[in-house]
């Protein structure tokens, strides 16, 4: 189990931000892979950064 987050700068280009690989799994072999995608925002609000993620083609958020 693991995962990998890539982002699009605001220049356009692409860059691995965060892979991760839980330990207890780790010496397994990779048989599957699920791919989730989604939008995340982030934004600054009353000098605290915020963020929020879009999913569902739009229709949910949290």
């Amino acid at each position: 189990m693991g995962g990998t987050v890539n982002i699009i700068c605001r220049n356009g280009l692409k860059m691995v931000m965060h892979t991760w690989r839980d330990k207890e799994y780790k010496h397994l072999d990779i048989l599957e892979n699920e791919i989730s995608t989604y939008l995340r925002f982030e934004y600054k609000i009353n000098d605290k950064k915020e963020w929020l993620h879009v999913i569902e083609k739009g229709e949910e958020w949290y």
